[in-house]
């Protein structure tokens, strides 16, 4: 665990959807210390989202939940290094919001 989702405006190819899902997983599995196998991602993109009053076409909202809590220092830099990955999607780093759901071991479950 954890879990990350990505919601953007920007709309992708099933195959391009599908790399940025990986890409997203290698870079938390990375950033959090968490290893690879548990690490899930969803990406869903050609989303509507507005952003200061206006529709856009490249932004994103992702969601990042895990067992326990992620280090300052993490928080800090994950902002950037999720930037860098997005852009190569055309989405804008300027519109992109991070949700940080820390969460202890008895809100999750696992099947």
């Amino acid at each position: 665990m954890p879990s990350l989702k990505l919601e953007t405006s920007v709309t992708l190819s099933e195959a391009q959807e599908q790399a940025l899902a990986l890409e997203i997983g290698e870079l938390a599995s990375q950033m959090l210390n968490k290893p690879l196998a548990v690490v899930q991602v969803r990406v869903e993109s050609g989303v509507t989202i507005s952003f200061g009053s206006q529709i856009t076409q490249d932004s994103a909202f992702l969601s990042i939940a895990l067992i326990g809590e992620i280090a300052p220092e993490v928080k800090k830099e994950l902002p950037g290094r999720f930037a860098a990955l997005f852009a190569k999607y055309e989405i804008d780093p300027k519109r992109i919001f991070l949700n940080y759901q820390e969460t202890s071991p008895a809100a999750w479950g696992w099947l």
